[in-house]
């Protein structure tokens, strides 16, 4: 079922994905503060506003991780409000690790892909393969014979973020094997200029002679 309250926050994970890698951090700062404005939607008013939550992401360390936890906090409720199934407490685990192991990359896809599946985003209908009941594909099992179901894995978070995992370790690898490269190579020039000089040839060079002359 879709939640027009939320739309205006979704943003499919291909998307999503490709504007993160591609936009060199511009789409981050811009999600960020679709976030806050998510995080305040149903407030009581008594919270910060999103700008100074926006800026207090940005300027202040470390305030990011209690940014993870009121965020998950707030998706617990607004899915207890919409009768969806969520387990608060491995998102938040997955949210807090990721993001201190990685930076806010991986955690912003987790993030996003909870808040499309409360927006409805990309529902679609599905048959049971036990049972052949129609269902929508933002259920966790089949409604008749309670069979289990899972999206396809090309559509999951995980799949993005094992994939994002992987190119930040190959970029981080080949930028360490170029750092290595030219350290070696600019040791080596130095090492051949060096001794290409002895202090016999320096001295001939600058040759510097003091005569006394006494009276």
């Amino acid at each position: 079922m879709e939640n027009t309250k939320f739309q205006a926050y979704a943003c499919g994970l291909i998307k999503h994905f490709l504007l993160l890698i591609f936009t060199c951090g511009i789409w981050y700062l811009i999600w960020a503060y679709r976030i806050c404005k998510y995080k305040k939607e149903e407030d009581d008013g008594t919270g910060m506003s999103p700008v100074v939550d926006y800026l207090l992401l940005l300027f202040v360390p470390f305030y990011r991780f209690y940014w993870y936890y009121k965020i998950v906090d707030a998706t617990d409720r607004y899915y207890q409000a919409a009768e969806k199934p969520y387990n608060r407490d491995l998102n938040m685990a997955l949210v807090l690790i990721l993001g201190a192991l990685t930076g806010g990359f991986i955690p912003a896809l987790f993030i996003q892909d909870n808040v499309n599946q409360l927006a409805g985003l990309d529902v679609n209908p599905v048959t049971c393969k036990s049972c052949g009941a129609q269902f929508t594909s933002d259920q966790t099992e089949c409604p008749k014979c309670h069979a289990p179901y899972h999206k396809p894995f090309y559509k999951q978070a995980w799949f993005f973020a094992l994939i994002a995992a992987l190119l930040i370790g190959t970029t981080s690898f080949l930028a360490s094997c170029f750092a290595v490269a030219v350290a070696n190579e600019a040791a080596d020039e130095l090492s051949n200029w060096s001794s290409s000089y002895d202090v016999g040839d320096i001295q001939n060079q600058n040759p510097v002679s003091h005569h006394v002359e006494w009276a």
